[in-house]
């Protein structure tokens, strides 16, 4: 276990890396390496970012930058100034710069009728936690970083929703217990990732699905282990031993469209061949998607479900329907994030989350929310709701 000093840097990395983590999530949404997206968001060359040390341009430049950011902004919002600015407003930290994963949260519910104060209030205080981690990291000053954690959690909705108020419980209480301070800041980062995406989960979903019954809904494009696998044994095929993110997407997005098109939920979950003939992507089209060869893009994205609903909109007589674009950022946000691959997009390893953990967040923010709209009585298809991430082999195993 580290110490010292190799503990503050650790730390200070994984600070940096999670702070830093919207920005390649946004990259990924658009399919695109982080440089050339940067690339294209600063007006700088992807040689010139690579070289780092971007805050120590010249105001002039940085001013630049600033402006190139806001005429992009502007161009795909469609946004006059004033409304821009009103939006930047929102997000906007006492310290005057923005929080990255406030503005993450905000870009991806994209329908204008949907808001979500509860999710943006917790991912500002995610933001307020990290920039208080970064200044005391940035001093070397353990004892800081113990006081950063007790004051975030003692004052933020983020950590009343998992109970780690006033330091008496979670990491807060074990930075006050002097334990390491790598280990108390991933662990914080990790339970500040589950509750801000759980909270996504209740608020908009509780939206978005309000016509069915209320469920993690973000679980069910999580990395999935396949059932059959059993922890010591070799397994007869690599085959399908995980079923990722994005083909889990897929999956739940034709059993959508099949229940709003039919009235019925499919009786399992469709193949590459039954998806692609929906929406006229073809099975190699939906097969390469399905085992990483191809990536998803929320452009992509978009357009498979266009093409999924093309019978629905005919029979509804409807312009369109809403596409769940938080949803897809949630695959590609778990398949970047939990899916390590080769070059050649098979996979390596993979994290299984703590479905106990999530769905325990997911009930608090549900409990949070109560009242805002009675919840929907439409049940889930029984092949979704009892698919569970790990196989019984790794239940069993972690509770022996």
């Amino acid at each position: 276990m580290p110490h010292g000093d190799e503990g503050l840097v650790i730390a200070r990395r994984t600070v940096m890396a999670f702070q830093d983590a919207p920005l390649h999530l946004l990259a990924a949404q658009e399919g695109k390496a982080i440089r050339a997206w940067l690339s294209e968001w600063t007006g700088l060359s992807p040689a010139r970012i690579g070289q780092g040390n971007l805050d120590n341009l010249r105001q002039s430049r940085l001013d630049r930058i600033e402006d190139h950011a806001r005429q992009k902004a502007k161009k795909i919002a469609e946004w006059s100034d004033d409304e821009l600015d009103t939006r930047q407003r929102s997000l906007r930290l006492e310290n005057g710069e923005t929080g990255l994963w406030a503005s993450w949260v905000a870009g991806v519910v994209v329908d204008p009728s949907t808001d979500i104060p509860y999710t943006l209030d917790i991912a500002l205080n995610v933001d307020r936690l990290l920039q208080r981690l970064a200044v005391a990291l940035q001093a070397d000053d353990a004892k800081e970083v113990g006081l950063a954690v007790r004051r975030c959690a003692a004052t933020s909705r983020w950590s009343d929703s998992n109970q780690a108020q006033s330091g008496e419980s979670g990491a807060a209480g074990r930075a006050a217990d002097g334990e390491d301070v790598s280990v108390i800041v991933s662990s914080l980062i990790e339970e500040a990732f589950y509750d801000l995406m759980s909270a996504l989960d209740a608020e908009w979903g509780g939206t978005y699905f309000g016509k069915l019954s209320p469920a993690p809904v973000f679980l069910w494009v999580a990395p999935r282990v396949n059932p059959d696998l059993v922890l010591g044994q070799r397994p007869k095929t690599k085959r399908n031993l995980m079923f990722r993110p994005v083909r889990r997407l897929l999956e739940i997005s034709h059993a959508l469209v099949h229940y709003g098109t039919t009235g019925d939920w499919p009786s399992s979950a469709a193949g590459a061949a039954e998806i692609g003939q929906a929406c006229t992507w073809g099975e190699r089209g939906i097969a390469n998607l399905f085992d990483g060869t191809r990536k998803l893009t929320l452009k992509s994205y978009l357009s498979l479900w266009n093409g999924l609903c093309a019978d629905l909109v005919r029979r509804k007589q409807v312009p369109s329907v809403e596409c769940p674009v938080p949803l897809a950022a949630m695959a590609i946000t778990f398949q970047r994030f939990l899916v390590q691959t080769t070059d050649e997009h098979k996979w390596r390893s993979f994290v299984v989350l703590d479905e106990q953990k999530y769905t325990s967040l997911w009930s608090r923010h549900r409990k949070n929310l109560a009242g805002q709209r009675p919840p929907g009585a439409v049940g889930w298809p029984a092949w979704l709701v009892n698919q569970s991430l790990a196989s019984d082999s790794m239940r069993s195993s972690q509770l022996s």
